[in-house]
C-alpha cells in the first residue's frame, strides 16, 4: 500500500487524503471559473479574473492566493509584447486641452484614435472613442477605408448613448489625424459644443493608444474576420464586453458601466480623482 511505501501510518495517510480533497475540488473549480470567463476574454489576467469570477465570494480565498494558484496551474498570461505605435497627423491650430487635468465625472474627456488590423486577407482601420473616466469605449468602428466618415460612425456611437446636455462640457482629446479635423467631424462636435483638444505627439495620446492594443491582442486576434461587416459586429461584441464583463483596476475592478452607476450617489468632490498625464512637464 501506498503509505507503507511513503512510511507513514494508514491514518496518516487517509487523514491527509481527507485535507487534499477539498484543495483538489477548490482548484477543479477555479479552473473551470477561469476556463469560462476566458471563453471570451482569452487575455484576462489574474488579478482582473479574481473579480470576474467573483473568487471571494464563491470560493473564499483571497486575491494573493489565487494568483499563486494561477501560476501554479500554468493559467497565468505571459508578459505581452510591446505594440509598435503609429500616428498620422497634420497641421492644426489646437493645443492640448487635456494634459495635466484632473477629472472627477464622465462626459469631461474622451479620446480617440486609428489603430489597423491585418487579418493576414486584409487590412481594416479601427476607429476608437473612450471615455478617460469610466475607461468606458463609446465608439469602435472598423473600416478598409479612413474616411472621415469612419470617424463620424465611431462618434455616432458616442451621441446614441450620451444625452445631449452631457456633452457641453466634454473636451475630444485625438492625435490630430486629419479625419478629426476635417469640416464634417469638426461641425458635429461644434453643434454639441465639444471641445476641440489634440495632442502634440503620440505620448500625450497614451489613453487611447493604449486601448488599440487590449482590443486587437486581446480579443480579435480569437476571431476570423471575412469582411468589414463582419468586423463591425465583432467589434460592438468586444465593447460589450470590455464595457460589461471585465473588470478595470483604475476603477476599483469594476467595469466601466458598474463604475458609472456606482458614481451616481457619490458627490463630485468625493469621487476618484483621475488625473490625466502631463509628459512634457518636468518632476
Amino acid at each position: 500500500m501506498i503509505y507503507k511505501v511513503a512510511g507513514i501510518s494508514r491514518q496518516a495517510y487517509h487523514k491527509w487524503k481527507k485535507q487534499m480533497a477539498p484543495k483538489a475540488e477548490e482548484k477543479k473549480r477555479i479552473v473551470e471559473k477561469v476556463k469560462k470567463v476566458r471563453e471570451q476574454h482569452a487575455k484576462m489576467g489574474s488579478r482582473p479574473l479574481y473579480y470576474a469570477c467573483e473568487i471571494k465570494k464563491e470560493i473564499g480565498i483571497g486575491i494573493t492566493k489565487f494568483e499563486n494558484m494561477m501560476s501554479e496551474l500554468g493559467l497565468s498570461l505571459r508578459n505581452k509584447r510591446k505594440r509598435i505605435i503609429t500616428t498620422r497627423s497634420v497641421k492644426h491650430q489646437y493645443p492640448n486641452l487635456i494634459k495635466g487635468n484632473v477629472i472627477t465625472d464622465i462626459n469631461k474627456v474622451v479620446v480617440g484614435d486609428i489603430t489597423y488590423y491585418n487579418t493576414g486577407d486584409a487590412l481594416y482601420y479601427i476607429f476608437t472613442l473612450k471615455d478617460m473616466y469610466s475607461k468606458r469605449i463609446m465608439g469602435l468602428y472598423g473600416s478598409r477605408h479612413m474616411y472621415a466618415e469612419c470617424a463620424i460612425e465611431a462618434l455616432k456611437q458616442l451621441l446614441d448613448v450620451r444625452e445631449e446636455n452631457e456633452l457641453k462640457e466634454m473636451t475630444h482629446h485625438t492625435d490630430g489625424g486629419s479625419q478629426y479635423l476635417s469640416n464634417a467631424y469638426k461641425s458635429i462636435l461644434e453643434r454639441y459644443q465639444i471641445q476641440i483638444s489634440v495632442a502634440q505627439n503620440c505620448l500625450e495620446n497614451g489613453g487611447a493608444e493604449q486601448l488599440n492594443g487590449v482590443i486587437k491582442n486581446d480579443y480579435l486576434y480569437n476571431y476570423e474576420i471575412r469582411n468589414e461587416k463582419q468586423l463591425n459586429e465583432v467589434l460592438q461584441e468586444v465593447k460589450k464586453l470590455l464595457n460589461e464583463e471585465r473588470p478595470v483596476k483604475a476603477l476599483g475592478y469594476r467595469t466601466p458601466v458598474e463604475f458609472e452607476e456606482y458614481i451616481k450617489n457619490i458627490a463630485k468632490e468625493d469621487r476618484p480623482k483621475v488625473k490625466l498625464s502631463d509628459f512634457n512637464k518636468q518632476n
